[in-house]
């Protein structure tokens, strides 16, 4: 999908049809790798930002969730952070009594089109960037993340329902990286259902991507408990960012399948806030289930009643 800059609008992104390292572990269980060690996923939808006290050092990253913790080959240890934005800021505070070098993992990037402000990087696989800061005590580090983009028109691929068509799924993603774009979208249902081994065939295919990947959870995603391995490794089930004059809202519609409402109503409550601040900008909107099921003999996924606030015509 390819769009110059113009007039706002609004679109609907939903469909009803159509990097980590997993270690196999049999049918029910894996680990992501013997060196990865998840943390709790800690994100804060209204400001999009998520923090971890490091040892006494404050690790705070603006479009994107902390993930994990990595034991590198010399033992050394790194902070995982995975990006959920083309423009992720991460902001560090050392709390420690000395001088003292920090290692970060940011991934769901292309290192090869990828800037960092200031500093350097090194690209420690297709889809992750190494950052080396060095602090001294109380001192305060901010760098700026974002892609290389010389165009005047956002190049992006949005698509959905994989599930279990690997094969032509495959397919797609070499098209997409022939494309080139600045990155890919998948609305749902990346998987059949939740199970360990699913998630483990969706992770090796989409690692042949090139380009960042933004997800957001389909009804199958989170069967036999697969929103904990989505948690664990695309975290939070909404989110939001801007790039350049067009904001994006990813909304969290999975159990609107069987609870017949696709989504909370604390969920509206962030989406009306998170527009506010989207006003005169291009908006996507991507959901896997629409808020009314369009479907005839379908009780509708009506949209919640909040009080206070007009949804008539929404």
């Amino acid at each position: 999908m390819r769009f110059k800059t113009g007039t706002p609008v609004i679109l609907l992104a939903v469909t009803l049809l159509v990097s980590a390292v997993f270690l196999y572990q049999g049918y029910n269980d894996f680990r992501i790798a013997e060196n990865f060690r998840g943390l709790p996923l800690s994100f804060d939808p209204y400001t999009s930002t998520s923090s971890y006290d490091w040892n006494g050092t404050s690790v705070q990253i603006q479009g994107g969730f902390v993930k994990a913790l990595i034991r590198e080959k010399d033992q050394s240890e790194s902070l995982l952070l995975r990006s959920l934005s083309p423009t992720p800021k991460i902001i560090l505070k050392s709390g420690s009594p000395a001088s003292k070098t920090y290692l970060l993992r940011l991934e769901n990037v292309n290192p090869a089109r990828t800037i960092v402000q200031p500093g350097t990087f090194q690209a420690a696989d297709p889809h992750s960037i190494l950052l080396s800061v060095s602090l001294n005590p109380g001192e305060e580090r901010t760098i700026q993340v974002q892609p290389k983009d010389d165009k005047n028109y956002l190049d992006m691929v949005i698509l959905g329902d994989n599930r279990n068509g690997y094969k032509t799924f495959s397919q797609i993603i070499s098209q997409i990286n022939a494309v080139a774009p600045v990155f890919v979208i998948d609305n749902g249902d990346l998987v059949f259902g939740g199970e360990p081994n699913r998630y483990r065939l969706f992770y090796e295919t989409v690692s042949q991507l090139q380009v960042p990947l933004y997800t957001t959870l389909g009804n199958h995603d989170i069967r036999k408990n697969g929103r904990v391995i989505y948690t664990e490794l695309f975290g939070p089930p909404y989110y939001s960012f801007d790039y350049r004059d067009t904001h994006f809202v990813f909304l969290d519609s999975s159990r609107g399948w069987t609870e017949k409402r696709a989504i909370p109503p604390e969920q509206y409550r962030w989406l009306e806030q998170d527009l506010q601040k989207a006003q005169g900008k291009r908006i996507y909107v991507i959901s896997h289930i629409p808020p009314t099921d369009p479907r005839s003999a379908q009780q509708p996924n009506t949209l919640p009643n909040i009080p206070g606030v007009e949804k008539t015509d929404y």
